[in-house]
Parts: C-alpha cells; structure tokens; sequence
C-alpha cells in the first residue's frame, strides 16, 4: 500500500513538473524555439505543430516530407552543440530570437497565439528571414529580379514561342534540342 502510495505522489510530482515547464517555456521565446529545434530534431512533427503558429504548417508538412525521404537523421541538422540562442526582444506580441549556427546568425520571429509564444515558421517569415540574409551578404533580391526582368524583355519571343512548341509537340530527344535551343537563346541575352 505504501509503495503505490510513494509512485502516486511521484507520478503527480511528474505531472506537476511537467505542467510548469510547459507553461514555462510558452511564457518565454526563447524556450520556445529552442523546444521547437528540439522537437524537429527528433522529427516530432506533432510538438513542433504545437510550438507554432497556425500559418506554419505548410513548412511542416514538406519538412515532414522531407523527415521521410531522407535518410539521413535530422540530429544531424540540429546539433546542440554548434546552435547558440541570443535572447529574445519583445515587442508586444511579437518576439524575435537570434540563433547562431557554425557562426551564421538569423533572426526568427515568434508571435503570441491564444496568450502562447509560437514560432513563426510560414512562408512569409521565411521569405523575410531570406531577404534580411541577402541584404547582410549585398544581395539584392529586387535588384536582381529586376534584372532579369529587363533581360527577359529582350528576348524573341517568336523565337521563344517556336521553341516551346517544338518541345510540347515531338518526342523526347526533339524537346532536348528544343531546350538546348532555347539555352542558346537565354546565353545570347547574357
């Protein structure tokens, strides 16, 4: 009687733990994402759908994905000891946590759900983490796609036009020389 009397109190001791650290790390950003890393890691996809925002799941779902056709271990790609967590800024509902991995650093965006810190892990956050990375190395992303932009106006597009149809209307070995010819076309432009 004593010892399921001592498991009880221990396995309510857990219980109670657990709750604490939970309502610990959804209180603190950093916490958060660092619960996050850990948890994709481990490929949980489940808790990693827990600590992030509701827009985030697209990412997840092809890093699911991904979990599944490689074989390599995500531990691999989350190694502990080369993440460093800065700590994080607050501004209203929104936080931000520098991590620095092998020496590059990014910002990454948490914003308060339902009271909670979740990380931001969808499309348009991404996108501005890449944009913010390109600035820092002087990369333009609007410069470049301008560019291209302006050289795409020179194209023939007749030329073009005849090129996609060869390669939409014969067989395969036609279509690689339509590509080939249309390789030739873009060089031209450059």
């Amino acid at each position: 009687m004593k010892k399921i009397g001592a498991v009880a109190v221990m396995i309510s001791m857990a219980f109670l733990f657990s709750c604490n650290s939970n309502t610990t790390t959804s209180e603190d950003p950093k916490a958060v994402l660092s619960a996050f890393v850990e948890a994709l890691a481990r490929k949980d996809i489940a808790t990693a759908r827990r600590l992030s925002t509701t827009e985030s799941s697209f990412f997840l779902e092809k890093m699911e994905i991904a979990f599944k056709k490689s074989d390599k271990e995500p531990t691999e790609l989350f190694d502990r000891s080369k993440i460093t967590y800065g700590e994080a800024t607050i501004n209203g509902d929104n936080a931000t946590v520098p991590v620095t991995v092998s020496g590059e650093t990014v910002n990454y965006a948490l914003r308060k759900e339902a009271g909670q810190w979740k990380v931001n892990f969808d499309f348009a956050t991404m996108a501005g983490v890449a944009m913010d990375k390109m600035k820092e190395k002087g990369i333009s992303g609007i410069d470049s796609l301008q560019k291209g932009m302006g050289k795409l106006k020179n194209i023939n597009l007749d030329s073009l036009k005849n090129v996609l149809q060869n390669a939409m209307s014969s067989g395969m070995d036609t279509s690689m020389k339509s590509l080939d010819s249309l390789k030739k076309v873009l060089q031209k432009i450059h």
